[in-house]
């Protein structure tokens, strides 16, 4: 990298724009398929959950514009819901059986009720921030009408979710502090 002009001068914008153009080349490389040119179109394939094949394609005119749709795509698959992070608590808690099948049968549930229903489960984890949690917890609280048996569920769910961000630094916040 050349970031000095010819009269010893740091340009930003020249730094920038490197920096910008490395990232762009990171995401592009994070791409599993191959990109091909036909009739005018530039094609590839994403990874698509929905589909049988488990990708589906898109087309471009414009090659910077198919990079662009490749780029978000990989923004979009790097980030960490609190779906990911409660199927990881699950997991591991089935795995050292440390939790009976009753019991994630009624965590499922919880989760279904609290965070499915309102949308939590999708919203990426590293952008809630702790008063948004805050507040989350007690919306919900107050529009189930919790008993003490429900309250105790929900805050079981929640505490494994935030203790499983905390642990891969997704989050400087813990259950005890919301």
């Amino acid at each position: 990298m050349d970031f000095l002009s010819k009269d010893d001068n740091i340009e930003l914008a020249h730094i920038q724009a490197e920096i910008m153009a490395k990232k762009r080349e990171q995401y592009l490389n994070m791409h599993p398929y191959s990109i091909w040119e036909n009739k005018g179109y530039y094609y590839t394939w994403l990874p698509d959950r929905s589909k049988k094949s488990g990708r589906r394609q898109i087309k471009r005119r414009k090659l910077t514009a198919l990079e662009d749709a490749i780029i978000k795509e990989v923004k979009e698959s790097q980030k960490v819901t609190s779906e990911d992070l409660f199927e990881e608590y699950i997991d591991r808690k089935v795995k050292n059986d440390s939790i009976k099948p009753s019991t994630v049968y009624r965590y499922r549930t919880v989760f279904k009720r609290h965070y499915v229903s309102t949308g939590w489960n999708v919203k990426n984890i590293e952008n809630i921030n702790i008063d948004e949690f805050s507040d989350f917890i007690e919306d919900e609280i107050g529009r189930c009408s919790l008993n003490a048996k429900a309250l105790s569920n929900f805050k079981g769910v929640t505490t494994g979710i935030l203790k499983r961000a905390a642990t891969k630094k997704l989050i400087t916040y813990t259950y005890s502090m919301v």
